[in-house]
């Protein structure tokens, strides 16, 4: 019998491990006597859908109706260590576990930002300050907002943006700080950024861009920071001292008793790089389009992950480059592949191993999700396509004769529309305050079908 082991029961873990049991249940040869699956998660409790976690922020659902079809196995229990050349991994709660293929879905964490009051002098977050990134992170923010008097969100990009709208939606005065110029900087224009600051105002979120906080400031009044005093040989240790605002770059100081850090987030690959599997340029494990990594039977598969489409041959790990990975300057440079930060495209990775695995398509490969960003609700924004990188500063009325950008802003209604399009094919788009006619643009673009020469058919037709 087939062992798999999956580390990480989130939306790519989880789904990974139903369509595994799904597939060799419905597979003529008998996979199902083949296969066992085992899932390790390090979060209690099921595996849930983290695209919903700002409806839990804002009241709209309880964090039940988050959950995930599907069996936990493993509740609770975190991967400590891997044996790539001994086929092991190694658990918190000391068991040893041996796989015949191994799947990291490890995900993402978040990036705290090393400021000056972040931290108590235990190394834990400050009282009041936050994280949002995970189901814990959202229920602990909605009871804290019931008692804070005005919130600061750290972060102008989609988690920043969302934690901002839930915490509004409570009826909290929230502020949000971004480096930035504009909101949303990977996946709108300026244009794009500026009427969803408008709508963001609108709903009653104060935007600061253009600046970055220099620290957080802690209540000096009623405690201090934790610290250690004896007194008749007790050893007493005082709470620490919570957040009560920031202060800006420029010198202002906000208010807050609140505060989110949304500051973007990076691969969890700390069990690959210890076992000396191969790191790409861009932070995740990197996999081929069979999703194998650089180590025999192991696969990666969501925001872990880092994608190869070139035909590039991953070299096999050995238990040197464990050793290696573990010294200081003793990594090679690393090869930049392609990160995708979405459930779609790690439910699409899942489906392609999963076909692989139980014999159902054993020449299935990943060749890519297409790039959808949604912001759903009250905001209505999606990117589709292209990251807009290649959007900022076009100029509709420069570029070569195959490249053309259509653009339309609807001041009355807080919308924008924005329409890149190459060789005569859709290859970007951009919807601010009003998708209704999304779903004609993804179809467009997963066609690439040519459009009419009169580029009108696409402000006629999407406007």
């Amino acid at each position: 019998m087939t062992h798999i082991v999956i580390v990480g029961n989130g939306m790519a873990g989880s789904r990974l491990a139903a369509d595994l049991r799904a597939g060799a249940g419905s597979s003529s040869r008998g996979a199902s006597d083949r296969l066992r699956v085992t899932v390790l998660g390090a979060e209690r409790g099921p595996a849930y859908n983290r695209v919903l976690l700002w409806d839990v922020l804002a009241g709209r659902l309880d964090p039940a109706d988050t959950v995930l079809a599907g069996s936990h196995d493993r509740g609770g229990t975190r991967v400590t260590a891997l044996d790539v050349a001994a086929h092991s991994v190694q658990t918190s709660c000391g068991d040893q576990l041996e796989y015949d293929v191994l799947v990291l879905a490890t995900g993402s964490r978040p990036i705290i930002p090393d400021l000056p009051g972040v931290r108590d002098a235990t190394g834990r977050l400050r009282p009041g300050v936050h994280t949002f990134g995970s189901l814990v992170d959202c229920v602990a923010l909605r009871q804290e907002a019931r008692a804070a008097r005005h919130a600061l969100v750290v972060g102008g990009g989609l988690a920043g943006v969302h934690a901002a709208r839930g915490l509004a939606a409570l009826g909290l005065p929230v502020t949000l700080v971004h480096t930035g110029s504009h909101l949303l900087p990977r996946h709108l224009d300026p244009a794009g950024g500026r009427v969803l600051r408008r709508i963001l105002t609108r709903l009653g979120v104060t935007i600061r861009t253009g600046t970055r906080v220099r620290a957080l400031t802690p209540d000096q009044v009623t405690a201090t920071d934790p610290d250690t005093a004896s007194d008749s040989g007790l050893t007493v240790v005082r709470p620490a001292a919570p957040v009560t605002g920031a202060v800006l770059d420029d010198g202002e100081q906000i208010t807050a008793d609140l505060v989110v850090l949304a500051c973007g987030s990076r691969p969890e690959v700390t069990l690959a790089r210890a076992a000396g599997l191969a790191i790409g340029a861009g932070g995740g494990v990197l996999v081929d389009t069979t999703l194998q990594t650089s180590a025999p039977d192991v696969y990666a598969i969501g925001d872990c992950a880092e994608f190869l489409f070139t035909g590039a041959v991953l070299r096999t790990a050995s238990p040197s480059d464990a050793a290696a990975a573990r010294s200081e300057g003793s990594a090679a440079p690393a090869i930049a592949g392609i990160r995708y930060e979405q459930a779609a495209p790690a439910w699409d990775q899942a489906r392609v191993l999963a076909a692989r695995l139980t014999g159902l398509d054993p020449d299935a490969r990943y060749h890519g999700s297409p790039r959808l960003v949604r912001l759903r609700g009250d905001l209505d924004v999606a990117a589709l396509g292209e990251p807009t990188g290649h959007l900022v500063d076009a100029d509709p009325t420069a570029g070569d004769a195959k490249s053309h950008v259509l653009a339309l802003t609807d001041a009355t209604r807080d919308a924008y529309r924005k329409f890149v399009i190459r060789d005569d094919r859709l290859v970007s788009a951009v919807f601010v305050g009003d998708v209704a006619t999304l779903p004609d643009a993804v179809r467009a673009h997963a066609d690439g079908i040519p459009l009419p020469s009169d580029r009108r058919y696409l402000m006629e037709v999407m406007s």
